[in-house]
């Protein structure tokens, strides 16, 4: 949706979200949701736990919220805040690279014991 829309929309939502940051007061639209209660298959209607609750957000709710996730990641990442092992929620870091340091970490360890186990 942000995509297909002008300069001028665009601007406008940066400048809400800036106001909104320099300000620490939230609209209102950002701070309600229409929920909505979904059955459950095979589940009684009576009962609420055979429901589960869908929250419909604004979109300028949810765009505002993605422009905190970005400036927040950007902060993190160049302040050097987050460990360098630290992959979850990362961009270009994968469950993979958290294998690989961990069986480099084991075959290091092994390597070391079996080196020092030698030399006595």
């Amino acid at each position: 949706m942000l995509s297909n829309t002008g300069s001028k929309a665009k601007n406008a939502l940066l400048r809400l979200y800036n106001r909104t940051c320099n300000s620490g007061a939230t609209p209102s639209a950002k701070r309600t949701a229409v929920v909505v209660l979904i059955l459950k298959k095979g589940k009684k209607a009576s009962d609420l736990t055979s429901c589960r609750p869908i929250s419909f957000t604004s979109t300028i709710s949810k765009i505002m919220e993605r422009l905190a996730n970005g400036r927040l990641y950007y902060y993190m990442e160049d302040s050097g805040l987050l460990d360098e092992n630290q992959a979850r929620f990362r961009r270009h870091r994968s469950t993979v690279d958290q294998l690989v340091l961990f069986t480099q970490s084991v075959i290091n360890a092994l390597i070391t014991t079996l080196w020092q186990s030698s030399s006595t």
